[in-house]
């Protein structure tokens, strides 16, 4: 490969990790926040109001292995 190529790919891998993160910070700071508001009511809806921060939080996870995915193609 060329070298421009490898950089490209390390910088869309870089890409990746990052801008999940960043999304996944945000949605675990709003549902965390709002989970934090709906416990406080209803101490019951702890487990459901648990699954919005999971599913936020597995938004970086994605993004780790697609700069994984393409980091093994380089």
């Amino acid at each position: 490969m060329e070298m421009t190529a490898v950089a490209l790919a390390v910088l869309g891998a870089s890409c990746a990790v990052g801008l999940s993160s960043l999304g996944a910070g945000f949605g675990i700071a709003y549902s965390g926040a709002a989970m934090s508001g709906a416990v406080a009511e209803r101490p019951e809806a702890f487990t459901k109001s648990l699954i919005a921060v999971v599913l936020a939080e597995a938004l970086a996870i994605y993004g780790l292995l697609i700069s994984f995915m393409i980091l093994m193609q380089i």
